[in-house]
């Protein structure tokens, strides 16, 4: 049998042993489902569906690790940091879309507190000064990293499409725009 680090090498099957890369994500796998991957998947949910598209600030409060970091790569920011701050950019964003509807359509794990999401939300922009009244479809994929326990989220990186209002600019939530310490200033 294959020395492996995982705890479950004895149940990976004997074809496997040939190929190491197979044996350890097998091993990985197995791991990962003996950590209830429901939890992630529960708590992702959450995040999605209860604080970002129905404005729960309780759900934020139990899921949200207290230094958690958001990274919206979009604008380049410094991240919101801590559940406070995170959820204050929630609402600000809920302020402006309140019908707000975000949906996980794809799920990833890698490693043992990660996982990759594939999101899709949709909206009107009814508050703020301006109200443009118009629908917008956005995406984006968002890699999320929990706690040591993996009971909270600890960050979440996000990459995604600008909503209608942000690419004309006519959005008047702010994202904290602030010069990067990687560019170059002239």
């Amino acid at each position: 049998m294959l020395n492996c680090k995982f705890p479950c090498h004895s149940n990976v099957p004997k074809s496997c042993c040939r190929h190491p890369m197979l044996t350890r994500f097998l091993c990985l796998n197995k791991m990962l489902l003996s950590i209830e991957p429901a939890s992630f998947f529960q708590i992702v949910h959450k995040y999605y569906a209860e604080m970002w598209s129905k404005g729960d600030e309780d759900v934020a409060m139990a899921i949200l690790d207290d230094d958690v970091k958001l990274n919206d790569e979009l604008w380049g920011s410094h991240p919101f940091v801590g559940r406070k701050a995170l959820f204050a950019q929630v609402k600000a964003f809920r302020k402006l879309y309140p019908d707000l509807k975000m949906e996980i359509d794809d799920i990833g794990i890698y490693g043992t507190q990660d996982l990759a999401i594939r999101w899709s939300a949709r909206a009107t922009n009814l508050g703020g000064p301006h109200p443009t009244h118009h629908y917008t479809h956005f995406s984006g994929v968002s890699s999320f990293h929990f706690t040591a326990d993996r009971k909270r989220v600890a960050e979440v990186v996000t990459y995604r499409q600008p909503t209608s209002e942000e690419m004309t600019n006519k959005c008047e939530i702010s994202w904290r725009r602030q010069p990067s310490t990687t560019e170059i200033q002239l």
